[in-house]
C-alpha cells in the first residue's frame, strides 16, 4: 500500500499473529558486554485503512520491543492474535521494521485463560526470553545463565514455579 503525504509517519491500528520471542543485540556496545533487546516476533501483520475501517494485509514477518506495555499483557502464547497502535515510519509498507512506538495492546484472540506474569524489568524479560528459548540457545552467545537465575529468584518471589508453569505456557504451541 502506498501511503499519501498526508498519511506519512502516522499511527495504525495494526493485528498480528504472536510467533514467539527472541534478542535483538544490535545495540550492544562490543562483543563481550552484550546489551540484549527482548523482542516478540510476529507474523501476519495487519493494519486498519483509515479510510473504510477494515483490516488489510500489511506483510508477513516483523519484530517489536518486549516493552513493559506489552509485558503488563501477561505471558503470550504462540498463536494469539494481539492489536496495538504503531507508528509507521515510510512511505510504503514494505518493511514493517519501521514500527514505531508501540503502544494500545490488547489479545484480540487468546489461546489461554490464565496468563502469568512478566516482569516489569527488561533484564529480567531478557531471562524470560532465554529461559523459553532455552533449546535455541545454549552454546550461544545469546544465552547467560545468570540472567536466567535472576528470572528464576523473580518468578519464586511471585510464588510460582516458573519450570512447571509459567516458560511451559510459553512453549505451548497453538
Amino acid at each position: 500500500m502506498k501511503l499519501n503525504l498526508s498519511n506519512f509517519n502516522q499511527r495504525f491500528t495494526f493485528r498480528a499473529i504472536v510467533q514467539g520471542y527472541c534478542l535483538d543485540s544490535v545495540w550492544s556496545t562490543n562483543e563481550e558486554h552484550y546489551i540484549w533487546k527482548p523482542m516478540i516476533m510476529l507474523s501476519n501483520i495487519n493494519y486498519q485503512n483509515t479510510d473504510t475501517g477494515l483490516f488489510e494485509y500489511a506483510g508477513e514477518k516483523t519484530c517489536i520491543s518486549y516493552t513493559n506495555k506489552i509485558a503488563k499483557l501477561g505471558q503470550l502464547v504462540a498463536g494469539e492474535m494481539i492489536q496495538f497502535n504503531a507508528r509507521y515510519v515510510g512511505e510504503y509498507f514494505e518493511s514493517l521494521d519501521r514500527l514505531m512506538n508501540p503502544s494500545k495492546f490488547k489479545i484480540i484472540k487468546p489461546l489461554i485463560d490464565k496468563r502469568y506474569p512478566v516482569p516489569a524489568s527488561e533484564y529480567l524479560r531478557v531471562g524470560y526470553v532465554m529461559e523459553v528459548n532455552h533449546d535455541k540457545y545454549p552454546d550461544s552467545k545469546m544465552y547467560k545463565q545468570e540472567i536466567v537465575y535472576r528470572y528464576d529468584d523473580w518468578c519464586n518471589t511471585n510464588a510460582y514455579n516458573k519450570k512447571s508453569t509459567a516458560t511451559d505456557q510459553s512453549n505451548t504451541e497453538p
